[in-house]
């Protein structure tokens, strides 16, 4: 399973859970780049197009700025929660994921919903680019 995307921000603290993630996402075929705070979002985010997964339970109340951040480039993600945040209603800053999903993780489900959203990505991305040639 290779996406045609190659590119994930994890947006994530804990070297633990980023190499989680790394593991999991890895037949995907795409680079992952780790950040762990807005700076270094904007700096992953100016790189170029891609996909992101934020875990929110390592942020707080924070995580709603990052998804913010997200949103406002447009950037497809999709935010890993610890369940008692979903039951806190923690889950409102995350308006605009493409998927919000409670901790525990199935990988197959994490795998499929991340290649996707890859595959939409790439796709808008190529309609953009036909559409800017175009002009």
């Amino acid at each position: 399973m290779t996406a045609r995307l190659a590119r994930i921000i994890l947006v994530m603290k804990r070297p633990g859970n980023v190499r989680a993630t790394e593991g999991v996402l890895a037949p995907l075929g795409a680079a992952c780049v780790a950040v762990g705070d807005e700076t270094a979002l904007e700096c992953a985010l100016d790189r170029g197009p891609g996909v992101a997964v934020v875990d929110a339970s390592d942020f707080g109340s924070r995580a709603g700025s990052l998804c913010d951040i997200l949103r406002s480039r447009e950037l497809p993600f999709i935010v890993l929660a610890a369940a008692r945040g979903a039951a806190a209603g923690v889950t409102e800053g995350f308006f605009g994921a493409a998927h919000y999903l409670e901790k525990p993780v199935g990988k197959g489900l994490l795998q499929q919903l991340m290649y996707d959203l890859m595959q939409r990505a790439a796709t808008d991305a190529g309609e953009e680019r036909r559409c800017t040639q175009k002009s």
